[in-house]
């Protein structure tokens, strides 16, 4: 594989809970991803602890689905409500420093998320991080408003 294709895009197919099944074809590969249990950062160590204590194997890519909920906590917390209309706007712009990756924050334009991200290669059966590119150097201008492809449209829309 890795003599026709050397990068794939985010977080391709090289699942680590899949990766030891493939892992001769892919050695040398190279993927953008969010996750990998053998980051040493301290953030993703921690939350990879916690999973495994309580599932029994290592985290994976869901752990961006685990911090969407902590930002959804900490934006009800903030307004104290459950309306869709009022948490949308309390994300906007929100920062947190407790989620497996360290700290995300929200852009208020467009309600991405800008994170930190890692360059991993496959070195024995492991994604083994071999860079970290900086949230703010990897996130594009915003395209609400824009059509980048004919008869697409991003629009945030308030509920009511």
């Amino acid at each position: 594989m890795t003599k026709k294709y050397k990068l794939a895009g985010i977080d391709c197919f090289l699942l680590q809970q899949d990766l030891p099944a493939i892992a001769e074809p892919m050695e040398g590969f190279v993927q953008l991803a969010h996750y990998s249990p053998y980051n040493p950062d301290k953030n993703m160590q921690a939350f990879n602890a916690r999973f495994k204590k309580k599932f029994g194997t290592d985290a994976n890519i869901m752990s961006t689905a685990y911090d969407g909920v902590l930002f959804w906590a900490a934006a009800v917390e903030k307004v104290k409500s459950f309306d869709a209309d009022k948490v949308s706007e309390a994300l906007e712009g929100m920062c947190l420093d407790n989620t497996h990756i360290g700290r995300q924050c929200i852009r208020k334009e467009d309600h991405q998320v800008i994170m930190d991200m890692h360059l991993y290669q496959v070195k024995g059966g492991k994604n083994l991080p071999i860079a970290t590119l900086p949230g703010k150097d990897t996130i594009g201008d915003p395209m609400v408003g824009k059509d980048p492809v004919e008869g697409f449209t991003w629009e945030i829309k308030k509920k009511n």
